[in-house]
């Protein structure tokens, strides 16, 4: 019943379809219910009503993480194309049927289907399948990253990012007659390790500006605690409505509570057992759980610890699977294809989101609450009412360790009956939003927030202070840290047996920090670029010495990216040394 059937999803665009258009053009809608409840797949559907009303005439769908990105584009939007397409795309599950004809009937408005839906990250992907890349987003259905987005919205076309000239009015008015669908938001409202966030600046400038441009906007999180909220309305300046899951029907202000009972009863079908164990009991617990048939999935938190439990559970058990954001874009899809059906599924943050995987038990870290309400949409997922479960009983064991946060282990001790499908207590069971209230917030950085609205709030804006503001921030605009790709293999060999999909295959992305601890194994720093004839090493520099430092690395990329000429870039980062990177193991420090 996903994406567009469920009850608050139904509530929420029954109040698109209702609300005056000049009172609707100064909303922000939120979206606050459980994983697995369908509002990825939703967005959709609601541009197909903002479209039909006028008020929207694009859909923007923006998520914090490139696999995210890949899931939803290749198993949602393309999938909901492919005969119209002429292409077949493998998907654990089709899109729903009123996601499909939203997509479908976008696309035939559109006019020309193939270039109606894309995608737009710092990868390449599914050219094979018809995927497009989209860097002016001039499609009409576009999938993005955070990353990608805020250049554009920003007045940073990404086709310039490294030219003089910014011709920033097209792209970015593409944006602004958009629904901008603001996915997984609570990223970038989670406290991290930073005292101030560069992308929660971000977040509230696009929610303040659209609000105040009246540009549709959709915010969609299902681990968002009172703070998040009240800080999501402080943004669009008390336009927001929330629309909730909750115990009973209210309507109050900008908050609207509805109440779900098919899903409810089917939630409650599952029976939950949380308990904690200690962080040396992994492999005990896992092997415990195997011998009695149940598949589990291991979150750990450091990719480290994760590696020597794999290692452990794979001696024993002979069957485990490991997933990490380590792993080249080829050894991370085959063992996502493995992870289904494997005994055992030892993975790090990178599985929260974006991969649809369903096992009994779950042994996570406790670091942060918002991602073991996460963690847990991915037990039992299958079916709601528990019959995808081993004997219909879902098994959730926190990790007690120096990693753990204490006050998310304190209220654990005290309530181990806990609900994590339902937000609210029902029955003997608590609801998980109390666990939610223990997270922080992130504080928006405030030197990050006055350049991000000051690039937006002018009529126009010069291509030297946009140039400036790039290299005062290295680049990298909403993340402290520096990405920079990494190439596995030897690229004369890849591009020969391989070519294009070759070097896609074999390279993933880092922070640049993270190469530190391989200067030795990185080989030399590559820009590769594709014309309709050739593809080839355009810039190459073999002293990589000082190129690890942010700096550096960005004047080697301006180099790289002014000796492309006509091509487009297709790989633009380090080429490590034979042996750095383990085949199915990854880059990792060991």
């Amino acid at each position: 019943m996903a994406g567009g059937d469920r009850a608050v999803i139904e509530r929420a665009l029954e109040y698109v379809e209702r609300t005056p258009p000049r009172e609707l053009a100064k909303k922000s809608i939120v979206l606050s219910v459980p994983t697995g409840y369908g509002k990825s797949k939703s967005a959709p559907v609601f541009a197909e009503a903002l479209y039909e009303r006028g008020l929207s005439f694009n859909l923007v769908h923006v998520l914090p993480l490139r696999a995210i990105v890949e899931d939803l584009y290749t198993c949602t939007y393309l999938k909901s194309l492919e005969d119209l397409l002429g292409i077949s795309i493998h998907c654990k599950k089709d899109p729903p049927r009123r996601t499909r004809e939203a997509v479908r009937r976008l696309a035939e408005a559109y006019g020309d289907v193939r270039s109606a839906v894309a995608y737009q990250m710092g990868d390449y992907l599914l050219s094979e399948v018809g995927g497009k890349k989209s860097p002016l987003f001039d499609a009409l259905q576009i999938v993005t990253t955070f990353d990608s987005y805020s250049y554009t919205f920003l007045r940073i076309p990404l086709t310039e990012i490294f030219g003089y000239r910014k011709h920033y009015a097209i792209p970015r008015a593409r944006l602004l007659t958009s629904l901008t669908v603001l996915d997984e938001a609570h990223v970038a409202l989670s406290e991290g390790e930073d005292l101030s966030s560069p992308l929660r600046s971000f977040l509230d400038t696009v929610l303040w500006y659209n609000a105040e441009a009246s540009v549709p906007t959709l915010v969609a999180s299902a681990t968002l605690n009172a703070e998040m909220k009240k800080a999501i309305s402080g943004a669009t300046g008390n336009r927001a409505v929330f629309f909730e899951l909750c115990a009973r029907e209210e309507n109050s202000n900008n908050r609207v509570c509805v109440r779900d009972e098919e899903y409810e009863g089917k939630a409650l079908g599952i029976k939950w057992v949380t308990g904690v164990i200690a962080d040396e009991a992994i492999t005990k617990k896992v092997v415990e759980e195997a011998e009695t048939g149940r598949e589990t999935l291991v979150v750990l938190d450091s990719v480290r610890r994760a590696y020597e439990v794999y290692e452990e559970l794979r001696s024993v058990l002979g069957d485990a699977v490991l997933v990490h954001g380590k792993l080249s874009r080829k050894d991370r899809r085959v063992a996502l294809d493995k992870a289904p059906s494997a005994k055992v599924v030892v993975a790090t943050s990178v599985i929260e989101a974006g991969v649809d995987l369903s096992k009994s038990t779950l042994v996570t870290d406790a670091r942060s609450p918002l991602s073991v309400v996460q963690r847990t949409g991915r037990v039992c997922r299958d079916n709601e009412a528990g019959e995808g479960c081993r004997d219909g009983e879902a098994r959730v064991y926190i990790v007690k360790s120096k990693r753990s946060d204490g006050d998310l282990l304190a209220k654990l001790e005290g309530c181990r009956t806990i609900h994590w499908r339902l937000p609210y207590d029902a029955g003997d069971a608590k609801g998980y939003s109390g666990l939610l209230e223990v997270s922080g917030v992130a504080v928006p950085d405030v030197h990050s927030l006055g350049v991000m609205r000051g690039a937006v709030s002018k009529m126009f804006i010069e291509s030297d202070a946009l140039n400036m503001l790039l290299k005062e921030e290295n680049y990298s605009l909403i993340k402290h840290a520096v990405l920079t790709q990494v190439l596995v293999k030897p690229l004369e060999r890849v591009l020969e047996e391989e070519g294009i999909p070759g070097i896609v295959e074999n390279s993933l992305t880092v922070e640049l920090d993270y190469l530190e601890g391989f200067a030795d194994r990185v080989r030399r720093f590559v820009v590769v670029g594709a014309s309709e004839h050739e593809v080839r090493p355009v810039f190459v520099r073999e002293d990589t010495t000082n190129l690890l430092r942010p700096k550096n690395y960005a004047q080697a990329v301006i180099e790289g990216f002014n000796n492309l000429k006509a091509m487009k870039p297709v790989f633009v980062g380090f080429e490590l040394a034979e042996g750095a990177y383990r085949d199915g193991i990854g880059l990792l420090r060991l």
